[in-house]
């Protein structure tokens, strides 16, 4: 019990100590939300020509501002932790981490969500108060309620997503190729610009069960909508896929690691 209790202690000023850290680089996340503010004019104009042509859409355009702010606000987030971890695995530091008391994959995923959390907290305030510039208005409590917790809750499946690449470079030593595959495969079947609703039906159906849907498409979905089915379709989809990459994230750790310790790292 006290070790537990120690444990927790630790890993608590470990995101303390990382979410004070983070303060250090406003200049990244000045450049985070003018990328994040580009985004949403350049869809915000799109969105308005579409609807002034009437061409029929599945959603007002003030309400796909609103999913793109979700998105974007998600994965513009999450912290690219692979970069770290492959650097760590190459240089060999990731040995000297092997003998601390805490997990290293623990530590990882604390670091990167305290560094989420407080990217989503800026981005959350600035891009909420731009977006109602754009749509001239503010979605109802339901849309921040919802909108909050999921989104933290799939920002966290990306960073396990991401410990899992990282933890790949011990095979490929280059996590770039499998990133960029990740994220495309993000951008297209999590509907990161429009929701996968867009799609034929046979896609649709196939896209909404897979994990880059959890991330990106169901919380954003949940969140304009605010109805319990959504809601609770997009939790379950979030925690099953959560348990699934927290086993195969172990479960090649703990095979990387052998094969780290063979190799004489």
């Amino acid at each position: 019990m006290a070790t537990n209790s120690k444990n927790l202690h630790t890993y608590a000023m470990l995101f303390r100590v990382n979410w004070i850290a983070g303060r250090a680089h406003p200049v990244e996340l000045l450049a985070r939300f003018a990328f994040f503010a580009l985004i949403l004019l350049i869809f915000h104009l799109l969105w308005t020509s579409v609807g002034r042509e009437q061409i029929r859409l599945h959603v007002r355009p003030d309400q796909m501002i609103w999913y793109l702010f979700v998105t974007e606000w998600i994965l513009l987030s999450v912290p690219h932790v692979h970069l770290d971890i492959e650097d760590d695995i190459k240089s060999g530091a990731i040995s000297y981490h092997l003998i601390r008391p805490i997990s290293y994959l623990k530590q990882k995923f604390i670091e990167s969500t305290a560094e989420m959390i407080r990217r989503m907290l800026v981005f959350g305030i600035a891009g909420a108060s731009f977006a109602s510039m754009l749509t001239s208005k503010f979605p109802p409590y339901d849309f921040y309620i919802v909108a909050v917790p999921l989104g933290i809750a799939s920002g966290c499946l990306a960073i396990i997503f991401l410990i899992t690449i990282g933890i790949s470079a011990i095979w490929i030593h280059e996590t770039s190729p499998l990133y960029l595959i990740w994220q495309k495969l993000l951008f297209i079947l999590g509907g990161l610009l429009f929701p996968i609703s867009f799609y034929p039906d046979w896609l649709y159906r196939f896209a909404e069960y897979l994990p880059f849907a959890a991330i990106l498409y169901l919380p954003a979905t949940a969140a304009l909508k605010a109805d319990t089915a959504t809601i609770l379709f997009a939790c379950q989809q979030t925690i099953l896929w959560s348990i699934a990459l927290v086993f195969l994230c172990d479960r090649l750790y703990r095979t990387a690691i052998k094969r780290f310790e063979v190799a004489g790292g």
